[in-house]
């Protein structure tokens, strides 16, 4: 019943995780929540919550470019 609600728990946490990180393990950490996100849109493609899930995409995607740059 839950299931959706907590699929978009786990990207919430893993990104807040990764934000917090020391720099030798925060890539690793968003490309896990860029994994989360992923999973998320495959087992719930008409949610509710897609748009949230994808600014917090758009965070990670921001963070990674700034690391890779």
């Amino acid at each position: 019943q839950y299931r959706e609600e907590i699929a978009f728990l786990k990207i919430l946490a893993q990104y807040r995780i990764a934000n917090k990180s020391v720099p030798g393990v925060k890539e690793e950490r968003l490309r896990k929540t860029l994994n989360y996100y992923e999973e998320f849109l495959n087992t719930f493609p008409g949610s509710d919550r897609t748009e949230d899930a994808g600014k917090v995409y758009d965070k990670v995607m921001n963070d990674l470019s700034k690391i890779n740059s």
